[in-house]
């Protein structure tokens, strides 16, 4: 007479890796009890987790590739795990994050603004990187799609570059520059680049192919021959990003990311 054959149970062991599954943060509901449904799946942290529409579903976004790979890069260069950061925006213990490089930035803004709430204008990671190619990368993700830009924006990088950086608005003075980098978007939708020269009081436009924008994402990239003579090193460099809803002051402005002039990141030889 035969055994019956024995069932062997095998324990099966998954590895995952995380995946933003959409990465608009526009599309998550508003009215979900102060925060949005999930806008980016990770498989280390629940699927079912809630998430603030902001910070760390544009961090999401840039992990997978939002932002270019030099920021990846840069990212992971200075945060040791970057998906803690992401927990603390989901949980609320986190409103805003910045490294050499890169910051981030949950739904707000400043007291002073007075204008509209198109997600167009409302960034939420901003970034800038020197490349060994003696390049600067620059970008930023928008909490929705810029392609919705009806009215027009104004977007900024301002670079202290150690030519006698001086502040932009006395309410904050610790963003310094001397260097302009913007990007006009007028009613036609289609873009300007300009760099102005805070310390000789020029303006020079560049090649408006240089920059690309995809939803919510605006990336362009400057060579060191570009920006004003007698500039440092672009490893030396300081930057902070903002957004004027039309070209104005403060009161045109949602906020600042970060809300003080950082180092860029720097990418290969230091």
């Amino acid at each position: 007479m035969k055994r019956a054959p024995t069932l062997r149970r095998h324990r099966v062991t998954r590895s995952y890796v995380p995946r933003f599954e959409a990465a608009e943060a526009r599309v998550v509901p508003s009215g979900l009890a102060g925060t949005g449904r999930v806008a980016g799946l990770v498989g280390q942290l629940r699927p079912s987790i809630r998430i603030d529409p902001g910070g760390a579903a544009a961090i999401l976004n840039a992990l997978n590739g939002g932002l270019g790979s030099e920021f990846v890069r840069n990212l992971r260069q200075h945060v040791r795990n970057p998906l803690r950061i992401v927990r603390e925006f989901a949980s609320g213990q986190r409103t805003s994050f910045a490294t050499r490089g890169f910051a981030a930035l949950t739904h707000t803004t400043l007291p002073t603004y007075l204008g509209g709430h198109a997600d167009a204008i409302l960034p939420r990671v901003a970034g800038a990187v020197a490349l060994p190619s003696n390049q600067l990368s620059l970008g930023a993700i928008m909490r929705g799609p810029m392609d919705e830009l009806n009215e027009g924006a104004r977007y900024v990088w301002a670079l202290d570059l150690g030519r006698g950086a001086r502040s932009i608005f006395s309410e904050y003075p610790d963003i310094q520059a001397d260097t302009i980098v913007r990007v006009d978007i007028g009613q036609d939708r289609r873009p300007t680049l300009t760099i102005d020269d805070l310390v000789r009081g020029t303006s020079r436009s560049l090649d408006p192919a240089r920059v690309r924008i995809v939803g919510a994402t605006i990336r362009l990239r400057l060579a060191a021959a570009d920006l004003p003579v007698g500039s440092a090193p672009l490893r030396q460099a300081r930057f902070a990003f903002w957004v004027h809803e039309t070209p104005g002051g403060l009161e045109t402005v949602p906020n600042f990311l970060p809300t003080r002039s950082i180092p860029v990141g720097v990418i290969g030889r230091r």
